[in-house]
């Protein structure tokens, strides 16, 4: 499931971007996952997918209507990207 997800993550991407993964653990081991971060001008510059030890999946996307210009929107872009992360970091799957 993971692996489609990926696909999903790299296939939304502009074709002159490039995907980052970024691998994480939760500190107290609930819950692993990853990032994908993508440069350029790409309507979908932020995904995630979280997965905890019993199978259950959660994912996720930052999405803009329409390409976005980089240059102009680097600190919008920046500042949501780190309001993804807490979200990400402060999740809980419900047992």
């Amino acid at each position: 499931m993971i692996q489609a997800r990926e696909k999903m993550a790299v296939d939304q991407a502009h074709p002159q971007s490039e995907v980052r993964k970024e691998e994480f653990e939760a500190t107290d081991k609930r819950f692993t996952g990853y990032f994908y971060l993508t440069d350029g001008d790409t309507p979908c510059p932020v995904q995630f997918i979280l997965t905890n030890h019993h199978g259950l999946l959660f994912d996720g996307s930052l999405v803009f209507d329409e390409p976005i210009n980089r240059d102009s929107l680097a600190s919008v872009v920046d500042g949501l990207t780190r309001d993804v992360r807490h979200l990400v970091e402060t999740f809980q799957f419900k047992n």
